[in-house]
């Protein structure tokens, strides 16, 4: 963990109310591994006073560049929006804890929903460079709010895309559930719903593979000091005891085992 400045390369809106940050800063981008995260500071005013959080999006080692996809929610992402092509900007990171890739992995699925996402696309995005097929399961209210598509299209991911207004099916899982067991995967990953990280997790018990979750936390210091970001999970499998555990350093990634029950 270090705090760097990075330049702007370019700072692009998506959709309604998604941008696209993209920023020269090699310190971080050939350190950073998918699940982690930035703090980043959004201007050199003490208001806002804190640092926002964001997720690793994409990272360009070669280059020293990584990218941020944000939501604009309030003050802080308001203000990132007006940042500008050649500006610096102060960045602490790599922080937390990021996703497993297991040894070996031949398959794995990402299940996303809305800006939830965005850090499955830098697991995509190094699965798929390790030769390892992704499966992607992608949810959103309308289906032109679905995060990530054009880059796991580019990835050549297997797609499954669920829009609540326009698909019969409940949710996004029941693709997944149509391809098991015939179809073996060694980690299934989930971020943006509570509802489908529910929903992985009975699919990993019953089926044995590997899951885990993004957990999405308001986060203060971002690396463990202010304790800001705790929450109760489950201590052992058996689910027998709990224990707090902070979002930002022994997370943002757990077990979905941890979660489900206490979290989601």
């Amino acid at each position: 963990m270090q705090q760097t400045a990075g330049t702007i390369v370019w700072n692009e809106h998506q959709m309604e109310d998604v941008w696209l940050l993209t920023i020269e800063v090699p310190r971080i981008a050939q350190r950073i591994k998918p699940g982690q995260f930035v703090q980043v500071k959004v201007n050199n005013l003490l208001d806002p006073f804190l640092r926002r959080p964001f997720s690793l999006y994409r990272t360009f080692r070669d280059e020293g560049k990584l990218q941020l996809l944000y939501k604009v929610v309030g003050k802080g992402t308001r203000l990132m929006t007006t940042l500008k092509e050649g500006t610096s900007i102060d960045l602490i990171g790599p922080l937390g804890r990021g996703f497993t890739l297991p040894h070996h992995a031949e398959k794995i699925a990402v299940v996303g929903r809305g800006i939830g996402t965005a850090p499955l696309v830098a697991l995509a995005d190094e699965a798929s460079n390790k030769g390892v097929e992704v499966y992607c399961f992608l949810s959103a209210e309308e289906k032109h709010k679905l995060v990530g598509l054009k880059e796991f299209k580019e990835m050549g991911c297997e797609l499954y895309l669920h829009a609540d207004t326009e698909d019969n099916v409940k949710m996004v899982t029941d693709y997944l559930k149509k391809l098991l067991p015939a179809t073996q995967f060694d980690g299934v990953y989930v971020c943006g719903s509570k509802r489908l990280t529910r929903e992985v997790h009975n699919l990993s018990k019953k089926y044995g593979f590997m899951s885990q979750v993004s957990l999405e936390q308001i986060m203060a210091c971002g690396h463990g000091d202010c304790h800001g970001c705790v929450v109760e999970l489950y201590q052992d499998k058996e689910r027998s005891k709990k224990c707090y555990k902070r979002v930002c350093k022994e997370g943002p990634v757990f077990e979905t085992w941890e979660v489900v029950g206490v979290y989601a």
